[in-house]
């Protein structure tokens, strides 16, 4: 019955993104939701952003690297987007 009250779907929904109980509910905060997204999302993907990072800094002339091209920084960056 819970599942048709817009709350009772939302604390469902809660409860099993962050993989706990319904009586757990008052400790979901900021801090967790982080925790979540950093273990989840983040951190797997922490090297591709940070060369995307880096070849933006090339892109935008305020790092060099002499080996590649315009269109090559182009190109690599396109691939990390979309890969």
């Amino acid at each position: 019955m819970k599942m048709h009250s817009p709350i009772g779907a939302n604390v469902q929904f809660c409860c099993n993104y962050y993989c706990m109980s319904p009586n757990d509910i008052p400790y979901v905060n900021k801090r967790l939701a982080w925790t979540v997204l950093w273990n989840s999302v983040i951190a797997p993907d922490l090297d591709k952003i940070n060369v995307i990072k880096e070849l933006l800094c090339v892109k935008f002339h305020k790092g060099q690297i002499s080996v590649f091209s315009e269109s090559d920084v182009d190109f690599m960056i396109w691939f990390l987007f979309t890969s």
